[in-house]
């Protein structure tokens, strides 16, 4: 039985570590969970079994978890979740052009501080001085700088 738990230890160990580095990175939730359960199991094989036997378990499981990280990060297989394209385009990317400061509209959807607006039948990305701006109240462009356009509400 405690072989069970010292190599469940270790196996579940492994794999929150490579759940860490492969799929969900920088999180280490599951990074600091798969190191202590690691270390765990290699404790646990120090207190439940003679001191050469826990010293082949400690050589073991390192051996193996240099082998299946190795292989984890080396094979084909994890091409497939990775991003092949990548997004360069900007929301109002050469459309703020046709904007003008003064130039009134409506808030298309909440700004807190950021959101949408709509000037003349368009939607574009835009900004509050921190305010919270209702959806479907009128909004005037008070700043426009570089693709960012500020606004306010007209009250």
């Amino acid at each position: 039985m405690e072989w069970l738990i010292v190599i469940g230890f270790i196996v579940i160990g492994l794999a929150l570590a490579i759940v860490e580095i492969l799929f969900i990175p920088g999180t280490t939730v599951f990074g600091i969970l798969g190191v202590a359960s690691y270390i765990t199991g290699i404790v646990l094989s120090y207190s439940y079994f003679p001191s050469g036997t826990a010293h082949m378990f400690f050589i073991g499981s390192f051996i193996f978890s240099v082998v299946v990280v190795g292989l984890s990060l080396r094979g084909k297989s994890w091409e497939r979740f990775s991003l092949k394209t990548s997004n360069t385009s900007k929301f109002n990317q050469g459309k703020t052009n046709e904007l003008e400061v003064g130039q009134e509209g409506v808030s298309a959807s909440s700004l807190r501080p950021m959101g949408k607006g709509e000037f003349f039948g368009k939607n574009y990305e835009v900004s509050s001085f921190a305010d919270y701006i209702e959806s479907g109240k009128r909004i005037r462009i008070l700043k426009i700088d570089n693709q960012k356009v500020i606004v306010e509400e007209i009250k």
